[in-house]
């Protein structure tokens, strides 16, 4: 039997309130430095970070990519990587789904104040804040987005194991 992991990811991006964008379940590729972590933390007993972090950047990221390879991350303007703790409370729900088990995290919110967050093509998972730690996964978005100021872009992340 191929075991193999599925991610989908939700972005949402809203302007006073309304829904202006949304690309939903967008496949995710979960990257070499992913693979290794979940094999070096489960089978090998290795330690891991107690949160991850969902940032934004307008690149091309691949499969062989680390943090440090990401270009075009935002600053400034309220733009932060989002945490997302290894808990309940940042990755609510585990349920049989089609007969695998899914989790899915809260979803996580980017506000831009003081100016844009953007362009932006792309949403990645890290374990670190900064460029030191490993890259987990990435999607890439269907169109370019730009958060302008006073809006909101909320970023959702599923993943299955089949």
């Amino acid at each position: 039997m191929l075991i193999k992991w599925e991610g989908y990811w939700d972005f949402v991006h809203v302007r006073k309130g309304k829904v202006i964008y949304e690309a939903r379940m967008v496949k995710n590729a979960l990257v070499d430095q992913g693979e290794q972590l979940i094999l070096d933390t489960i089978f090998r007993n290795q330690a891991i970070t107690s949160q991850f972090f969902v940032g934004l950047a307008n690149d091309v990221i691949s499969e062989t990519d680390g943090l440090s390879d990401i270009a075009g991350e935002p600053g400034g303007n309220g733009y932060a990587r989002q945490a997302l703790n290894r808990d309940l409370t940042d990755w609510p729900i585990l349920v049989l789904h089609e007969g695998d088990y899914r989790t899915e995290s809260k979803e996580v919110v980017f506000a831009a104040s003081g100016g844009s967050i953007g362009p932006i093509n792309s949403a990645f998972l890290s374990t670190t804040l900064n460029n030191t730690g490993k890259l987990v996964a990435f999607i890439t978005l269907p169109l370019v987005r730009t958060i302008l100021d006073g809006d909101e872009g909320f970023v959702k992340v599923r993943i299955k194991i089949k």
